[in-house]
């Protein structure tokens, strides 16, 4: 699975989703897609220490493996689409927000196919979803970094997967 990705909408404590577009790749089996979007270079906020684990911006899950593509800002998900939690215990998608003066953030949007669709109601968190990994059978990653006082175009870019 290809994906493309274009971010308009950082640094802010809720933002607005990003865009993302299925090129091509998507098994033909796939009942469902899964979307995780994480900071792998977060840093614990009292300690300044980097995490043990990345930190969850947005999960979606139960995309259609025919819905192709989210547009930035997306109001209405796809129909069956639900919205998990990030680490912060809330649905919806937050944008990049690294500390003023830190390094450049790697931030990883994961998109997986999957072999059925989660029975499980709206709200699961990264890990509940991690307990039907035996069920992924495709995966696509891009890779965009931000850092603080940096111009936007300058960090994301189109990067294909």
């Amino acid at each position: 699975m290809s994906t493309y990705r274009r971010v308009t909408h950082i640094a802010r404590r809720r933002s607005n989703g990003p865009a993302y577009r299925t090129r091509s790749g998507v098994p033909d089996n796939a009942k469902s897609l899964v979307l995780i979007v994480e900071d792998i270079d977060a840093k614990d906020r009292s300690t300044g220490q980097r995490m043990s684990e990345p930190w969850v911006h947005w999960v979606l899950y139960n995309i259609p493996p025919w819905a192709r593509e989210l547009p930035a800002a997306v109001t209405d998900l796809p129909r069956g689409t639900l919205e998990g939690v990030d680490d912060n215990d809330e649905p919806g998608y937050h944008g990049p927000c690294p500390p003023k003066g830190d390094t450049r953030h790697r931030y990883f949007f994961r998109l997986y196919a999957l072999n059925v669709k989660l029975s499980e109601p709206g709200g699961l968190t990264k890990a509940q979803i991690w307990k039907h990994v035996s069920k992924f059978i495709a995966q696509a990653e891009l890779v965009g970094t931000y850092q603080r006082g940096k111009p936007i175009e300058d960090q994301f870019q189109e990067l294909i997967g």
